[in-house]
């Protein structure tokens, strides 16, 4: 039976909720009518029914995607699937004449990742998108390689795009962040498969939700569809290597501590379009590397130099990602790519 429940504005606001499909919203909204005292219901039929009478929508995946933005949990008592709202006794304020719930309540061992597990439905996965084959790609050109390992394949994360001419691993030390790169010759060891049938986009979201899985290992194997299109629109903007970052930030440093306290640190939070400018840049402070080049030319000029006349020396070209990986070597802040370019450039015009 459905009930009158309060809407507050914050609904409209909330971070997690915002990155949910319009749909899913309102399948929100249609839910917490349908629920007790208790914040509980029992999923059926006549939750289609309720919520979209006359659309034809899966409430299903839906639901999924309230369950990952942790708005309502889902529990199986009695061989039945129930609907536990997380702060219904926060947000709504139930009549006295209301009846009690009969329905039981979770515990710990009740409770399901996933709708779909509870119901033991197979979980449905995002299309995949079309593929672009560039076979004359190089592993030094394109160096966008994953392993291979019992569960399928795990990305390779990467810190700084520019660095991907050099071989071998390059270490940050003052982020606890590294590099692996994979030569042809190692490639062909470790067997390694070099992904030339994905694009450039669907790689950067496979490696953002692998960084993220990190922290929540029972997470689903691919993102919910409004988060791989968080992904993919923060991904106009910014690098993978950037996200990778900001990502660990969040979940590493103080500066996120009390957003971690209060469980506002799924991705979608995170990645939040009003406020990820700040974070990317917080973040980038954060794990040691240097985003301006009068900052980096303060204290690391004479550093720049050495090296820079060492390359002349011996008759190497100082090419990109050859700067960051001496700076890391020697244990000494790390350019971005960008401040890279812009103090080979000042180098070059300094020594002329």
């Amino acid at each position: 039976m459905a009930r009158t429940r309060t809407i507050k504005p914050c609904f409209f606001r909330h971070e997690g909720l915002a990155s949910c499909s319009p749909s899913a919203r309102l399948l929100f909204v249609g839910l917490l009518q349908l629920a007790d005292k208790e914040g509980r219901l029992a999923w059926g039929a006549d939750v289609k029914d309720h919520c979209f009478p006359y659309e034809d929508v899966d409430a299903v995946e839906l639901a999924e995607e309230l369950i990952a933005v942790d708005s309502i949990r889902v529990y199986a008592a009695d061989e039945k699937v129930y609907i536990l709202f997380t702060n219904f006794a926060k947000h709504q304020k139930v009549p006295v004449s209301e009846k009690e719930s009969a329905l039981p309540a979770p515990d710990t061992g009740s409770m399901a990742t996933s709708l779909s597990e509870a119901l033991g439905l197979p979980p449905k996965e995002r299309p995949a998108p079309k593929k672009k084959r560039n076979p004359k790609v190089s592993l030094e050109e394109n160096p966008k390689v994953i392993h291979e390992g019992s569960g399928g394949y795990d990305v390779i994360d990467s810190v700084i795009p520019s660095a991907r001419r050099t071989e071998g691993c390059l270490d940050l030390r003052q982020s606890s962040l590294s590099i692996q790169l994979v030569s042809p010759v190692q490639e062909e060891q470790d067997s390694c498969l070099v992904l030339e049938d994905f694009s450039d986009l669907d790689l950067g979201v496979r490696r953002v939700w692998a960084t993220y899985r990190k922290y929540h290992p029972r997470s689903r194997t691919t993102p919910p569809r409004s988060w791989t299109e968080i992904v993919e629109s923060c991904l106009a903007e910014y690098s993978a290597d950037d996200l990778c970052i900001t990502i660990r930030w969040a979940k590493e440093s103080r500066d996120y501590a009390y957003m971690r306290s209060k469980n506002i640190d799924k991705l979608n939070n995170i990645l939040a379009p009003t406020k990820l400018p700040g974070r990317v840049e917080s973040a980038l402070e954060w794990a040691g590397i240097t985003t301006s080049m009068d900052s980096f030319l303060e204290k690391n000029a004479q550093a720049a130099l050495r090296y820079f006349d060492e390359c002349g020396a011996y008759g190497r070209a100082m090419g990109p990602g050859t700067l960051i990986h001496y700076m890391a070597e020697y244990g000494l802040p790390v350019p971005s790519p960008e401040v890279e370019d812009q103090v080979i450039t000042w180098l070059k015009k300094r020594r002329e």
